[in-house]
């Protein structure tokens, strides 16, 4: 299966910042340019991602296993409160880390 990939594509042909008509090679449209491009390729940092992977596995594993394991009534709750308090302690975080991974991604 081949794939396009736009950062492998070299065309000689191709009309760049600096050649097109009424643009400044050094000035704010090529600096904008750069921006937009780094942002695109720079994403969350290891921590976040690693953060963020961690946390799914919390939610998506450990509690639910938890509630399996355990069983409803571990804290002192009844049934149908521990199938709802259970949950949303991983939910609270995963909410977390990610109002953190947008704003520190900006």
């Amino acid at each position: 299966m081949v794939t396009y990939d736009p950062r492998e594509s070299a065309d000689d042909d191709a009309v760049t910042a600096s050649d097109a008509p009424g643009s400044e090679a050094a000035g704010e449209g090529a600096d904008a340019h750069a921006c937009a491009d780094a942002g695109a390729h720079g994403g969350m940092s290891d921590r976040a991602q690693w953060l963020v992977v961690v946390v799914l596995f919390f939610a998506g594993i450990v509690a639910p296993l938890y509630l399996y394991l355990v069983g409803p009534g571990s804290f002192g709750l009844g049934f149908r409160d521990t199938y709802l308090a259970v949950p949303m302690i991983p939910a609270l975080v995963l909410g977390a880390v990610g109002v953190w991974t947008a704003v520190r991604g900006r």
